[in-house]
């Protein structure tokens, strides 16, 4: 079965032990199961703000791909407006990822099913790429 892993929350090269449990949770997944997955993990993008707002600081630092574990990592960026736009981040991570995924499709074959980790705004960023795949 070929997964896309789908979530905000995944470790990464400027921060290695955010969210670490759902790394390990894919791993023992991958390791279980005949199964492969591909992890798409956006970073938010906030334009002029990014150096002055402490807590997005390391975006900068991560790549856009990368490799933990033999898991691939894609990070595409998506527009984020703190304070006032949390309603308009679950189109913003959809839009950011549906390119970045269509082209995971046509190296690694169409994904069979969707993983998302964090209910709001990856799981209503997830139903929305369910629907535009």
């Amino acid at each position: 079965m070929n997964i896309l892993t789908f979530t905000t929350l995944y470790p990464n090269a400027a921060k290695p032990t955010f969210a670490v449990f759902v790394e390990n949770r894919l791993r023992h997944l991958i390791a279980s199961y005949p199964v492969q997955s591909v992890v798409v993990a956006p970073v938010p993008w906030i334009p002029f703000l990014s150096r002055f707002l402490s807590a997005y600081k390391h975006t900068k630092e991560i790549p856009s791909v990368e490799v933990r574990h033999n898991i691939k990592i894609v990070h595409p960026r998506f527009l984020h407006v703190p304070l006032l736009g949390s309603w308009l981040s679950p189109v913003f991570l959809a839009l950011s990822a549906v390119f970045t995924i269509k082209k995971l499709q046509r190296e690694t074959g169409r994904f069979q099913l969707i993983d998302a980790h964090y209910f709001y705004p990856d799981g209503a960023a997830a139903i929305l790429l369910g629907k535009l795949l």
